[in-house]
């Protein structure tokens, strides 16, 4: 992503890079994919997305015993994986980010 912010204004190998990324509008990459997820949790939630995405995002407040929980009104269950490389899986990705965003935003 670097290289093609370079590219596209025309930097030096050795010139900063982060005026030019703000200048382009881009974000960095941990924080575009954050979006990307969240922005697909969003088609889920809305019925905008493949009825396989919808299924697999279970909202806390279907999950019987945790159904009445405070934070069961727009928060969804994130599996546990079973190995470190599960932890990357989209299935716990997506929701984990969908419910660290604030409150203020739904």
């Amino acid at each position: 992503m670097n290289a093609a912010a370079r590219f596209v204004m025309g930097l030096q190998r050795r010139d900063h890079i982060t005026e030019a990324m703000r200048n382009l509008h881009w974000l960095p990459l941990t924080f575009h994919i954050k979006y990307k997820l969240c922005l697909m949790m969003y088609a889920a939630v809305n019925g905008r997305c493949p009825t396989y995405i919808t299924e697999l995002d279970r909202p806390v407040a279907e999950i019987a015993g945790r159904a009445r929980l405070c934070s069961a009104t727009h928060q969804y269950d994130v599996p546990r994986p079973r190995t470190d490389f599960g932890k990357q899986a989209i299935l716990i990705e997506e929701p984990r980010h969908w419910n660290e965003l604030p409150l203020q935003l739904f």
